[in-house]
């Protein structure tokens, strides 16, 4: 039968019954433990900058100083040139008072473009835009068929009509396009569908930023495809850096600079233009005597 009588089983369910989730400490102490984790990583991201600039300041005296600027999609023949005119001191961010005590130097942002901190007598100057735009570059730049980019596909579908000169570039160069994260869709009558992009964030729509790159492969129509890849990866990085006027919060300071200065040569965009500079403070001394 389905009821036996006698002694009812018990199901044990494992229940705490000391625990009180209206009880104030678990949480205080939960919220200290992570206030003292996040302060840790934050003093070790600052930490970490040291030993980046300490191998920059060992090289500098033994490179030469004529080093001239990239053009526009080239690297350095010599990934350390750069590095000699950037003269980066070992504690532009780990400031080092006169009681040999570790100080962290405050970061600075200057009208919406620069960063500005105090090194051991300078202050280091980091255009921040430049700096996100070779970070984003240096990700993205060996992209091919075989390891394209992340793509992300478009909610709504969007429907591009081209002229018949662009639609040419597209149909010729869909591999390439489809490598660097674009979803492309021919529709017929010089009409494309764009169904995903690639996965970064530019703030443009995605028929802007195709039609970007398609310019940007008219221009360059007579050069190898790999430095075409290069080409459309630095065209992505500007798209999707950082502009100016936006506040940033300290931990994207920090992730920036950082691995910015974990590049070979992080003193220069790949089309030339500077992005670190180092300011005497003694010359500034002179110049406001």
């Amino acid at each position: 039968p389905a009821f036996r009588s006698g002694t009812p089983s018990t199901v044990d369910f494992g229940l705490d019954t000391g625990y009180n989730p209206f009880a104030e400490n678990r949480s205080k102490d939960k919220a200290v433990a992570g206030a003292k984790n996040w302060q840790q990583e934050s003093r070790q991201a600052m930490s970490d900058w040291d030993k980046l600039y300490s191998s920059f300041s060992s090289q500098k005296d033994d490179l030469p100083d004529s080093a001239g600027p990239l053009s526009r999609g080239q690297e350095p023949d010599d990934e350390n040139v750069v590095a000699s005119r950037l003269k980066v001191s070992s504690q532009a961010v780990i400031g080092i008072g006169d009681t040999g005590s570790e100080e962290v130097t405050p970061i600075l942002q200057i009208g919406g473009k620069y960063l500005v901190t105090q090194g051991h007598g300078t202050l280091l100057v980091v255009n921040r835009r430049r700096a996100h735009i070779r970070v984003l570059y240096e990700r993205m730049k060996l992209f091919s068929e075989s390891a394209p980019l992340p793509s992300q596909a478009v909610l709504f579908p969007e429907v591009v009509n081209m002229s018949a000169s662009q639609s040419s570039i597209v149909e010729n160069n869909v591999e390439l396009l489809a490598s660097a994260g674009f979803d492309l869709g021919y529709l017929g009558d010089n009409a494309w569908s764009i169904n995903g992009v690639p996965a970064i964030e530019t703030g443009m729509s995605a028929g802007d930023l195709l039609g970007l790159i398609i310019n940007d492969i008219a221009e360059e129509t007579d050069i190898a495809i790999e430095n075409m890849r290069q080409h459309i990866a630095l065209s992505l990085a500007k798209a999707g850096a950082i502009t100016s006027g936006r506040v940033m919060q300290q931990p994207e300071i920090e992730r920036l600079l950082s691995d910015l200065f974990s590049l070979p040569s992080p003193g220069f965009t790949p089309d030339g233009k500077k992005i670190v500079a180092e300011l005497d403070l003694q010359a500034l001394d002179e110049l406001l005597n």
